[in-house]
């Protein structure tokens, strides 16, 4: 199986956004907005028994530029094959917390040291349809960082600019209906491909906060 690592840049004008963002930039936000990890956000599923899962969206500098760092799933998997995710998964009871959990999950799927990561702060909760309350870490990964990718799990790895997935023209909804209830559903254009799900979900909570 192809696995590779991209490094993408967006050039088109009116997919590109500036916002100035930089390391200080996204620490300070959190140290002004902290959250603890009983965080819930205000949506919520009817008749849902939940589980605590965690992921880790990175964000690593080049060049003076901000890149979230995310995967793609392996094709064969049965769950959610070939879309686009932060490397995450569910709390196991050996985990200390949800910051634990996501780097085990992250280190599973892409190998990245423990010591190149440095924790930036937490979004609130996103639940989804298949059962999961799903808690969003943010960390700093060093530049230098070298990647095992985990074959079985992730097909790719890319980073992709961090300006471009906080575009608000990039960033489009549809509100769908489920079950007789209406959910807005976030999905961002990358290529050929589609950002969906929870992964756009927790991309437009962090634009949320910048904007």
């Amino acid at each position: 199986m192809l696995v590779r690592i991209t490094l993408l840049y967006i050039c088109i004008y009116n997919r590109w956004y500036k916002m100035n963002l930089t390391k200080e930039t996204l620490f300070n936000q959190f140290l002004l907005t902290p959250l603890s990890d009983n965080t819930f956000s205000t949506v919520s599923l009817p008749c849902k028994q939940l589980k605590k899962a965690a992921v880790l969206w990175l964000i690593v500098e080049r060049h003076g530029q901000l890149f979230a760092l995310l995967t793609q799933r392996s094709f064969h998997l049965r769950h959610h094959p070939g879309q686009f995710s932060f490397p995450g998964g569910k709390v196991e009871k050996s985990d200390a917390n949800l910051w634990v959990t996501a780097l085990r999950e992250t280190q599973e799927e892409i190998g990245i040291e423990e010591q190149k990561i440095q924790k930036i702060g937490q979004l609130p909760s996103i639940d989804t349809m298949t059962g999961f309350s799903i808690y969003p870490q943010i960390g700093w990964v060093d530049s230098n960082y070298h990647p095992k990718i985990n074959s079985g799990e992730v097909a790719h790895l890319y980073e992709i600019p961090l300006n471009y997935l906080l575009n608000k023209e990039n960033i489009h909804t549809i509100n769908a209906l489920s079950e007789g209830h209406r959910y807005d559903i976030h999905y961002i254009p990358y290529g050929k491909e589609l950002i969906w799900g929870a992964t756009a979900q927790i991309i437009y909570q962090l634009y949320q906060m910048l904007r």
